[in-house]
């Protein structure tokens, strides 16, 4: 495949793109003003931000459990059990 063929390729991509872009976005119009949706929305936003937090604290722990791993290898010796 030639590099204007390929040029072909992604200007029709970009162009079908372009063409449906109003359709999606009448769909999105329709669906955002379903009051459903915001009961939807807001319940995935909260369920996503519960899982933020919890994914931080795991990683935390890890890292402070990791933290003290290496802290009592160097007290100890490395090669030392």
């Amino acid at each position: 495949m030639t590099v204007a063929q390929e040029q072909n390729i992604l200007a029709a991509y970009n162009a079908a793109l372009a063409d449906k872009q109003p359709q999606v976005d009448e769909a999105v119009r329709e669906l955002v003003a379903d009051p459903r949706f915001e009961a939807v929305s807001t319940f995935t936003e909260a369920n996503a931000a519960r899982a933020d937090a919890t994914r931080a604290e795991r990683d935390r722990r890890y890292e402070e459990d990791d933290d003290a791993y290496y802290e009592q290898r160097n007290r100890n010796g490395w090669l030392q059990s």
